[in-house]
Order: C-alpha cells, then structure tokens, then sequence
C-alpha cells in the first residue's frame, strides 16, 4: 500500500450492537451508583464515629446499621457493575475474532 491510497474498511466490522452499547452503559451505571453510595455511607460512617453526625432521627445504632447497609449495597453495585463489564469485554472480543 503506497502513501496515498486509504486503507479500506468494512462497514459491518465497524457497526456496534445496541446490546453491547447496553451492556456497556449498564456496567458503567453500577460503578458509578454503586461506588457514590459506598462513598456517602463511608463518608456518614465516619462522622458517626466523630461524633459530628446529625441524625436526622432514630438512634445512633439504626444510623449505624443504616449506612453500614448503604456500604455494602454500594459494593455489589461495584462488583456487579465489574461483572458486567468484563462480559462486555469478552462479548466484544469474540465478536472481534468472527
């Protein structure tokens, strides 16, 4: 191939499914939910530990428990959302190799 010629391409190699785009939004929406709550509830965990939390009502304990809830919830948005990210990854590599 000289300088001036353009490599070609085709078109069908290029097209990207709607299902990868929402597969791909999807896994990028648990990561960003999941690690937002995780670090709200961190953030509230330790001004519960401070002492600097203001209840909005209930007790120091319901707080705790609350947001120790929020953490957790928070990490399996993460992982699921790193589930589906790597599917994706490899739903986009065998559709590569095709």
């Amino acid at each position: 191939m000289s300088r001036t010629e353009t490599p070609t391409t085709d078109r069908s190699t290029l097209r990207v499914r709607l299902r990868d785009r929402v597969l791909d939004f999807a896994a990028a929406l648990c990561l960003v939910i999941g690690i937002g709550l995780f670090l709200f509830a961190r953030r509230a965990l330790g001004a519960l530990a401070a002492g600097t939390y203001q209840s909005p009502g209930g007790t120091l304990v319901e707080r705790t428990d609350f947001h120790v809830t929020q953490s957790r919830l928070g990490l399996w948005l993460v992982a699921a959302g790193l589930t589906l990210a790597a599917a994706a990854a490899i739903s986009h590599a065998q559709r590569r190799t095709r």
